[in-house]
């Protein structure tokens, strides 16, 4: 069952049992007193809720994963419910197993789209060496294995040099928020290939990788001008 599909049976099961708690009590086999309406309208709101979510997101992991929450929850109370020798313990074991097919099928959807998402992303930078200087240059580094099947060189307009351009594909688990933490910790692929290009235009242009030094002192980033590393340390072209 899709989401869609899914986000539209909550919003009718949530519906009735907000506007008819006692007949669906009844029809499930539960006492229609006063807990067990209540119970149901507090069901039938977080239902209602979870069908806006699926229906109104375009990627509702979250609110599938917490469909799936509630399905225990459910499940729980009615599982609650049989133990108290109920009237009608034959539709009390029908709703049991009819939720626990919902709960098959809410796992299922979470589970698809909480799949790693393809990310795609292009790097690109302006050498000022001709194309044939730089793509001799770029496979060399023993970084290239990892991009040389998507890169690609090119005159730069202009005669300024070689416009290198980088393809990035690559699975981020969780979609953009898993794409997000990826970038604050440092993870993510493009970054290793900004430096990659940040370090080979200075081999090439400059015959040396610049750095600069930096010290925290407090909160606060002091650095200094940058500067060539020395020649024991530098990389020459």
């Amino acid at each position: 069952m899709s989401a869609r599909a899914l986000g539209w049976f909550s919003l009718g099961l949530g519906t009735a049992e907000v506007l008819a708690p006692g007949t669906v009590a009844r029809c499930i086999g539960v006492g229609s007193g006063d807990l067990s309406r209540t119970i149901l309208r507090l069901v039938g709101a977080r239902e209602l809720m979870a069908g806006v979510g699926l229906l109104t997101q375009r990627r509702p992991t979250v609110w599938l994963w917490s469909r799936l929450g509630g399905d225990l929850l459910d499940l729980g109370l009615l599982g609650a419910a049989l133990s108290r020798n109920p009237h009608r313990p034959d539709r009390l074991a029908l709703a049991f197993g009819a939720i626990s097919g919902v709960a098959a099928a809410d796992l299922t959807a979470a589970k698809a789209t909480s799949a790693p998402r393809p990310m795609q992303r292009t790097e690109a930078v302006t050498i000022a060496r001709p194309p044939e200087e730089v793509a001799r240059r770029w496979r060399s580094l023993p970084e290239a294995a990892d991009h040389a099947a998507s890169v690609r060189f090119a005159p730069a307009p202009g005669n300024r040099g070689t416009e290198v351009r980088v393809e990035i594909t690559h699975d981020v688990p969780g979609g953009r928020l898993g794409s997000t933490v990826a970038r604050l910790f440092g993870q993510a692929p493009q970054q290793q290939v900004q430096a990659d290009l940040r370090r080979l235009k200075q081999v090439l242009e400059t015959g040396e990788v610049v750095r600069s030094e930096a010290t925290l002192e407090g909160t606060r980033l002091l650095q200094s001008p940058a500067r060539p590393r020395p020649a024991a340390e530098g990389v020459r072209a």
